[in-house]
Order: structure tokens, then C-alpha cells, then sequence
């Protein structure tokens, strides 16, 4: 009787770590897919060729009214168009899909509001 307890308890031990073995693969299996999908995802959104979009183009006349000086620039992830806008240089981004992702300006301190500027000076 005694022998066929422990032999039980050995077989359950046996089955508990096998299990634990396959659930920490399984684990490892998980995140190599996740991982191996953000690449494929990154690579995916890298913009193909040296040109700058046309839907690009037709977009940025479309988003934006009175601008002169546009320059166009394809990098690895946007089509970059620095111009000018109210007498302000600004650069737009495109994203693989034609679509403005966002835009930037070079600002001063004093374009800050007052408590933006109050702060930053209390951490100098």
C-alpha cells in the first residue's frame, strides 16, 4: 500500500513539473511571436524607395493653406516637408499611409505661457 502511495505522489510530482516546463515554454513561444510581429510591423511601416509620396504631396496642399519654401525629404519612417507658414518655419510628418502624423516649429522661451516659464526656472 505504502508503495503504491508513493509511486502516486512521484507520478504527480513528475506531471506537476512537466507542466510547469511546458507553461514556461509556452511563455517563451508567446513572447518570441510578439516579438518576431513588432518586427514584421516596424518593417511594414518603413516607407519603400527614395521618392516622396504623391498622396503625400496632395495631402500636405490639402492640410495646409499659404505656404511657401515646402522642401520634401523621404526618411526611413516619413516623408518630412519643412516650409513656411504665416512667416513661421514649420515641418510636417507623413506617415507610411499618406496621413499627417504631426507637425513641429521652433519655439523660444518666451513663447512659453508664464507658468511653463515659472516652473522650468524653479528646477534650474
Amino acid at each position: 500500500m505504502k508503495t503504491l502511495i508513493v509511486s502516486t505522489v512521484v507520478v504527480l510530482l513528475a506531471v506537476a513539473t512537466v507542466g510547469a516546463n511546458a507553461q514556461t515554454t509556452t511563455k517563451e513561444v508567446k513572447k518570441e511571436l510578439k516579438t518576431e510581429k513588432k518586427e514584421a510591423r516596424q518593417k511594414l511601416r518603413k516607407l519603400e524607395g527614395q521618392q516622396v509620396s504623391s498622396k503625400a504631396r496632395d495631402n500636405f496642399r490639402s492640410d495646409f493653406d499659404n505656404t511657401s519654401n515646402a522642401k520634401w525629404v523621404r526618411g526611413p519612417q516619413f516623408d518630412e516637408v519643412t516650409f513656411t507658414k504665416d512667416g513661421k518655419v514649420m515641418t510636417a510628418y507623413y506617415d507610411y499611409n499618406s496621413a499627417l502624423v504631426g507637425t513641429t516649429s521652433n519655439k523660444t522661451f518666451a513663447d512659453l505661457p508664464a507658468k511653463a516659464q515659472k516652473e522650468i526656472k524653479n528646477k534650474i
